[in-house]
């Protein structure tokens, strides 16, 4: 999903029409997230994560996995894959923007030195 191909997310018409019931949001066949919305729990996504789950349990022969369990770890992997998503798809325009995120990446980047340097044995 990350990389080079395009996000499909639904539409702000298919978000609606699913709150009221009148569509059958993400199915196994059509398998989209509500990544573009205001955090991760949307009835969209609280959908799709039981739709994963179970598919998820039935291709792997999972007979004693708990479904609550899977669902629970898709719905933390959602908040990465909304972050990727917003970074993938937000323009940035202004020079200041692309200099804080610059400088967000790097303190990123030397945090995570450090880290390693401090746990790494030596």
């Amino acid at each position: 999903m990350l990389g080079k191909r395009p996000w499909r997310v639904p539409s702000p018409q298919e978000l609606s029409e699913f709150k009221k019931r009148k569509n059958t949001g993400p199915t196994n066949k059509d398998f989209r997230l509500d990544l573009a919305s205001e955090g991760v729990a949307s009835d969209w996504n609280k959908h799709a994560a039981k739709v994963f789950s179970f598919k998820f349990i039935d291709d792997f022969s999972l007979d004693n996995a708990n479904p609550d369990h899977i669902r629970h770890i898709f719905m933390m992997h959602l908040e990465t894959l909304q972050k990727h998503y917003r970074s993938d798809t937000i323009c940035l325009t202004t020079a200041e923007e692309i200099r804080k995120r610059d400088q967000q990446k790097a303190a990123a980047q030397d945090q995570r030195r450090r880290t390693v340097k401090y746990f790494s044995p030596c």
